[in-house]
């Protein structure tokens, strides 16, 4: 569903209304977008009901239909079905939904879901019970050291590693970016201990110029003081956040803390905020991602998670997946305000 709300957006100039995550329905999400009157709807069909035997067209498995009375819709087009020799297996009637709908389906002979629709009552988001920091970029400028970290490591090797090649890899784990280097450049050795080197080279030279971003630290007391629980997940390993918090005087703000090379894969994936969510005992619905990259925000989307987004390279070519944000800070970190971004987020928050 990512991929699709990227490209109604990016290339049709869709706008987000809002996007919603069934309680009822695990896996079940669904993204609203609208341009002029025309309103769409994206739909996750993993749990939705089908017919057996019968496969839906790739790409197409449902029609939504505003209609003024659902329930006699449904009736009438139950009758009229039944009347014609089809079949209603797999037809459910009327139900309201948590997204503020009363909402039918009906299935077509192939399988394709129509959906007979009418908003009975305003979205109300979920609240934002957690926060979920990522590191690298958001609570330390790490960019330039583990750019002179990657520099040197490579150089041992004989190998060139421009800025250019440093961009490719923002917002990546360890394990993407060092195995992606292993067989672009033939590198011998285990990928844990080239982690393992590269790291070392990193933390010396981040424990000598940690770069806090201050305004960032700043936000981050005052999501505490709104007592919301606290974790942090990133692609940088647990050895590196371990030593740097107590740098950064930040070593009692996260009881959580994930890092990509604990889960099955880094971001773009969602595991690494998923298992942030898990640990914290809070649903991922009602969690926010403080992210700096495109995969990042990426990851916090695909995750279910509202994300807050300050891109570590701000500019004409920001990559478009920043447009998936929640709310972005265009101009980067050095535009960030932390009051703005509480004025922001406070309409959100649990009560």
């Amino acid at each position: 569903i990512y991929a699709a709300e990227l490209f109604y957006r990016q290339v049709l100039g869709f706008d987000l209304d809002y996007r919603y995550s069934s309680r009822n329905t695990p896996g079940l999400r669904t993204v609203f977008l609208s341009k002029g009157e025309t309103c769409i709807e994206l739909l996750t069909n993993s749990q939705v009901p089908g017919v057996p035997g019968k496969s839906r067209p790739p790409g197409w498995g449902l029609i939504s239909l505003e209609v003024g009375d659902v329930d006699a819709a449904w009736e009438e087009f139950r009758n009229k079905a039944a009347a014609s020799g089809y079949s209603t297996e797999g037809w459910k009637a009327a139900r309201n939904t948590g997204d503020g709908f009363r909402e039918a389906l009906i299935l077509d002979p192939e399988g394709t879901i129509i959906e007979l629709g009418r908003r009975i009552r305003p979205f109300l988001p979920e609240p934002i019970r957690a926060v979920i920091f990522d590191f690298d970029g958001i609570l330390i400028n790490s960019i330039p050291n583990y750019f002179l970290a990657m520099q040197r490591f490579l150089a041992r090797r004989g190998i060139i590693f421009s800025e250019a090649d440093n961009q490719e890899f923002i917002g990546q784990g360890n394990h993407e970016i060092i195995g992606t280097l292993k067989k672009r450049h033939g590198l011998s050795g285990d990928v844990e201990v080239l982690i393992a080197e590269k790291d070392a080279i990193y933390l010396e030279l981040a424990k000598q110029s940690p770069g806090p971003f201050l305004h960032m630290h700043e936000f981050l007391d005052m999501v505490r003081q709104a007592g919301l629980p606290l974790a942090l997940a990133s692609g940088s390993s647990a050895k590196v956040m371990d030593s740097l918090l107590p740098v950064l005087g930040l070593e009692d703000c996260f009881k959580v803390r994930v890092s990509s090379e604990s889960v099955p894969a880094g971001k773009p994936a969602p595991d690494v905020f998923l298992a942030a969510s898990n640990q914290l005992g809070i649903p991922a619905i009602n969690c926010l991602v403080v992210e700096d990259s495109a995969a990042g925000v990426e990851a916090a989307v695909r995750a279910g998670m509202r994300c807050l987004a300050v891109p570590s390279f701000p500019g004409p070519d920001l990559a478009a997946g920043f447009q998936l944000a929640d709310h972005l800070v265009a101009d980067g970190m050095t535009a960030f305000s932390a009051r703005a971004a509480m004025d922001w987020l406070p309409p959100l928050l649990s009560q």
